[in-house]
């Protein structure tokens, strides 16, 4: 379940320069590009904030201000892929194909649940039809900074370290 708090303890970390890092469950991770500075006073690692540099600056996206993680990495090897070898979006497909409820093998079947499919995290895996989860992905991939010809084959790395 969401909540309010946000902060992470270390209580038995020595105080020192550390990279901070998140990985979250089938989006991209992002890094700290330089040691923080971590004590037990508290430190804020704003990861949303443009002036906080991170490793593989461009795997974040923009939205209302905040940089974000991008969504799509159902295969959890930090990288979004539409098309090709190891791509993502077969994950999402296969997932919703083989479904216990979907006896029709049905694209736009809607599975819900905690899945690695369900990019834009409103609990359902949707491959095809309206709020599906693959346009995410595909987005995610065709608007990357570093995508400059919008190639459906172009790879989105994290470049993150872990």
């Amino acid at each position: 379940p969401a909540t309010a708090n946000v902060s992470i303890n270390f209580p038995a970390l020595a105080a020192g320069d550390y990279y901070v890092g998140v990985r979250h469950r089938n989006h991209l991770s992002v890094f700290s590009a330089n040691g923080v500075s971590l004590s037990s006073s508290g430190t804020l690692v704003d990861f949303s904030s443009a002036a906080t540099a991170v490793r593989g600056e461009d795997t974040r996206v923009t939205s209302g201000g905040f940089r974000l993680l991008p969504a799509g990495d159902a295969n959890r090897d930090n990288r979004l892929i539409a098309v090709g070898s190891g791509n993502d979006s077969n994950i999402l497909l296969a997932s919703v194909l083989t479904a216990v409820g979907n006896t029709g093998y049905n694209s736009s079947y809607r599975l819900f649940g905690y899945v690695p499919g369900d990019f834009n995290l409103d609990g359902v895996a949707l491959f095809a039809g309206p709020d599906n989860d693959l346009t995410l992905l595909l987005q995610n991939i065709l608007t990357n900074v570093s995508n400059i010809n919008s190639a459906m084959n172009f790879i989105v790395s994290a470049n993150s370290g872990f």
